[in-house]
This record gives structure tokens, sequence and C-alpha cells, in this order.
């Protein structure tokens, strides 16, 4: 483990980070896996992002996830806790997921604002909203669609 880490903790930044960060909390996944298993709400992790979703049951589970989680040697952030019930913006990392993956409508609309702006000023699209506009794609195919149909015109 010394090989891998500085001072006791994963160093941020460094090529191996996400893919240590992503084999690091193997035992949780395993453990909440059980638990999921057998009172049917879903689990998923990207790097040290654990979300759950179920019905408001999953509630009562908080303190035990923190539990397990410590358990293993890790550490909850309490102020990066949150709890999003149904009927609200549900956000998984900078995402809206209530239905479908999407990004916020703020988001979307501050791309388009931007793309529009370039397009009425006659100048081409800088790197940098021209990577915001496919991203917008990647994430909504429709709403990124159409405005790359409208940036080329």
């Amino acid at each position: 483990m010394r090989l891998t880490t500085w001072n006791n903790e994963l160093p941020q930044g460094v090529p191996t980070s996400n893919a240590l960060a992503t084999l690091a909390p193997a035992r949780i996944d395993w453990r909440i896996t059980k638990l999921k298993q057998e009172y049917a709400f879903n689990y998923s992790r990207w790097v040290d992002d654990l979300t759950f979703s179920g019905s408001e049951r999953i509630l009562k589970f908080r303190r035990m996830f923190q539990r397990i989680v410590e358990d293993e040697g890790f550490k909850v952030r309490t102020d990066k806790t949150k709890t999003e019930l149904a009927k609200d913006r549900q956000t998984v990392l900078n995402f809206v997921v209530n239905t479908k993956v999407n990004l916020s409508k703020e988001k979307r609309a501050a791309i388009r604002q931007e793309v529009v702006a370039a397009y009425n000023s006659g100048q081409p699209l800088s790197p940098s909203t021209a990577g915001k506009m496919f991203w917008l794609r990647s994430v909504n195919p429709e709403a990124g669609t159409r405005l790359v149909g409208r940036a080329k015109t």
C-alpha cells in the first residue's frame, strides 16, 4: 500500500488516482450489494461518490451506510451527504437523473446562450464553446444535435 499512497492517503491528480480510488472501496461495494439484494434498493458508485435510490424507506439505512463506510476505514463527508426525494431535482455528479441523465436546465441554457452569442456575432465557436456544445450532445443527443445544427448554419 505504501507504493501507491502519500502520508497514508491516495494522492489526487496522478494518472493512477481514479483506478486506485475505484479499487479501494471494493469491500464497501460487496457489503452494500448484499444489503441491496435483501432490501431492494439501487446502489452505484463512481470512484468515491456513493449513490443510493429507492423508496423513502431507504432513509432508514443512512446510518448503516455510514457505518459500513467507516468500518472499512473511510470517512463520510456529512457536508457532502444529501437526500433528494422523487419530487425534487435529483443530481448525481452534477447531472440531473430524475427520469434520464441530463444537464440541468440552467447549464443547457448557458451553453445554448454561449453558442447563439457566437453565431450572432459571426465569429467561429471557440474550442471551449464547441467542447461544451458537443458535451451537451453526448449527454442529451436531441438538444445537442439541434444546437450543433444551429451552429453550423
